[in-house]
């Protein structure tokens, strides 16, 4: 009962409409707090939750929480961090390092583990409790996705003799930056996640006719294909950049053709910082001849239209482009 919540130690001072299951991950930590400890604690789930979520609807009391740092260090770690001293650490079996296909190596390492419990239940079945690792499981785009996947593009695994799938995903032998990552950073949901897997070389594209009444482009197989010399001059920005695909997608929609994005400036300054994790308007992608950084349609940005205008990279279009009829593709240059 989301009412409940004024039952708890710091939350009477709350208000309808409540907030107190908004967030199940958060949820979840303070039921493996709790079984870890053995007592119940409802305190960064429940109660830290309800305070921000009202605090951004406007509650004053919830404003005055929020701005509490010793308050909001309480009630986030003041039962998440005794729980954390009860894991205990377990070495990995290095037999098994032939079959770990991972770039980055070091990042197989220990893993946390812990028994759990029932409180007020001791005769209740015992359990145990194993923390997946970040080379498991990554957060994205922070954790330890980017570094590895820095590895993933080092040009000592040879490329120029692996085969062009390993070469387009940054797989060197298959081997991958983190085996699963979580993307619910990304804010604007399923196109959010669409784009950045559509660069990684990883997105399915028959699940594109799941939802065909949220897309803003035709469905074509005609194509208008920017020439090199168009990025050569009056792009001192990511902002220019963008600007750039707003008017070549414009473009596209116009007359009807898919556009092929190219790839940001190799030399920009600019191009370098919106790789970066915080940024992530662009990522590296391909390795060996065809490594480039590719452009992101603010991933971050809710708002569909900004991703339901639908491209091909360039990178993706130089390993189909022999099989595509020339009266199907258009080419525009500065």
């Amino acid at each position: 009962r989301p009412e409940s919540v004024k039952e708890l130690p710091s939350s009477g001072w709350s208000t309808p409409p409540h907030f107190a299951n908004a967030d199940e991950q958060a949820n979840l930590n303070d039921i493996i707090a709790s079984s870890l400890n053995g007592a119940p604690t409802f305190a960064a789930g429940v109660e830290f939750y309800e305070a921000r979520f009202k605090k951004d609807k406007g509650s004053q009391e919830a404003a005055k929480r929020m701005q509490d740092g010793r308050w909001t260090r309480k009630q986030q770690q003041g039962d998440v961090a005794p729980a954390r001293q009860r894991l205990v650490s377990v070495k990995p079996d290095h037999s098994l390092d032939k079959v770990v296909h991972l770039c980055k190596m070091d990042s197989w390492g220990a893993v946390s583990a812990a028994p759990l419990r029932v409180p007020g239940n001791a005769s209740a079945p015992a359990a145990s409790l194993l923390l997946a690792p970040e080379w498991l499981f990554s957060h994205f785009p922070y954790g330890i996705f980017f570094p590895a996947y820095r590895v993933c593009h080092a040009a000592s695994w040879g490329w120029a003799s692996l085969s062009p799938l390993e070469q387009r995903l940054c797989m060197p032998g298959f081997r991958v930056p983190t085996v699963m990552v979580h993307m619910a950073g990304l804010r604007n949901g399923q196109w959010g996640r669409r784009g950045v897997m559509r660069a990684f070389g990883v997105w399915h594209e028959e699940a594109d006719k799941v939802a065909p009444e949220t897309w803003v482009s035709p469905r074509t197989k005609r194509l208008l294909v920017a020439g090199p010399d168009m990025l050569r001059a009056g792009l001192a920005s990511m902002s220019d950049f963008d600007a750039f695909a707003a008017r070549l997608l414009l473009l596209g929609l116009l007359l009807g053709r898919r556009v092929v994005m190219p790839p940001l400036p190799k030399d920009a300054r600019w191009a370098e910082r919106a790789i970066e994790p915080r940024h992530l308007r662009a990522i590296e992608v391909g390795c060996g001849p065809d490594k480039q950084r590719v452009w992101l349609p603010m991933p971050h940005f809710k708002e569909p239209w900004c991703s339901g205008v639908d491209f091909l990279y360039e990178i993706d279009y130089r390993a189909v482009a022999p099989s595509i009829p020339p009266s199907d593709v258009s080419h525009i240059a500065a």
